[in-house]
């Protein structure tokens, strides 16, 4: 959910180069989102159809990819699995390190507490892709 969030809102603001995915630290190679995440998708005009899990450990990540993870306990996870990895908390990174509290994992819960956690995510997004649109400007 988060991925597809995150292409929405820099299509929504017009940021081009950068590469969004997702794998889960516990998640399951292939297995499709939950009917919380789908659901909420579908609402907000997002197609979670053809997604399918990735586990963090199939990944090969390049040397500037940088992982954010949702709760402390994934972040402690990703570093554990991934060490030299650039890993951060979403809610620290998008906040320049003000706010360190993370987003709940949704997974088991109802399509209320999607719907929360998908807001969560996209405010977090923006704030990130501003700062991110302000940095691209300033360096050209």
């Amino acid at each position: 959910m988060a991925e597809v969030i995150a292409r929405d809102v820099a299509e929504r603001m017009s940021i081009e180069g950068i590469e969004f995915g997702s794998a889960g630290v516990s998640a399951y190679d292939g297995s499709v989102a939950t009917s919380g995440a789908l659901n909420v998708a579908i609402e907000r005009g997002l197609d979670l159809s053809a997604h399918r899990s990735t586990n963090i450990e199939s990944l090969r990540p390049e040397t500037d990819t940088i992982f954010l993870a949702m709760t402390p306990s994934h972040l402690h996870a990703l570093r554990q699995l991934l060490p030299d990895s650039n890993s951060y908390l979403l809610s620290e990174f998008a906040t320049d390190g003000e706010d360190n509290s993370g987003v709940i994992d949704p997974f088991g819960g109802n399509d209320a507490m999607y719907r929360d956690v998908a807001s969560q995510i996209e405010a977090y997004i923006i704030e990130l892709l501003k700062r991110f649109k302000q940095n691209s400007t300033n360096s050209r």
